[in-house]
């Protein structure tokens, strides 16, 4: 059961992912390209954690991982100051609330590919 929830958050990444393709195209800036770019890989992570797929090395998961945080703090953190004086602090405060919530089990999902998942790399944990 819990497996299916993780495939059907991926497959529900995937569609906002497409929307954000889109609309990179549409409008085209370089945040957003970075951002989606950043994102990109994400998912490939989030993939191979859903199905269980050793992809590239463990270490450029560990890379991703502490990059895409980092790269969604620094994007909401630019976009806020941007956009506060147009439709309020309060406001944007929740919506980058809000996304920072539905990219959570993301978040989780690449931290556990990257450092815990030791069934997926062939890794034996070792008694202590």
């Amino acid at each position: 059961m819990e497996m299916k929830l993780w495939r059907f958050y991926f497959w529900l990444s995937i569609a906002i992912t497409a929307y954000a393709v889109w609309h990179v195209i549409v409008m085209p800036a370089l945040m957003d390209i970075i951002g989606l770019t950043v994102s990109g890989f994400a998912l490939v992570g989030l993939y191979g954690f859903c199905f269980n797929r050793k992809i590239g090395a463990r270490n450029l998961w560990k890379v991703v991982f502490l990059t895409y945080l980092f790269e969604d703090v620094i994007y909401c953190l630019i976009r806020m100051h941007a956009r506060s004086a147009y439709i309020g602090l309060s406001l944007l405060v929740i919506v980058y609330g809000m996304t920072f919530l539905l990219n959570l089990p993301s978040y989780i999902a690449m931290y556990l590919y990257a450092f815990k998942r030791n069934d997926i790399w062939g890794e034996k944990v070792s008694p202590k």
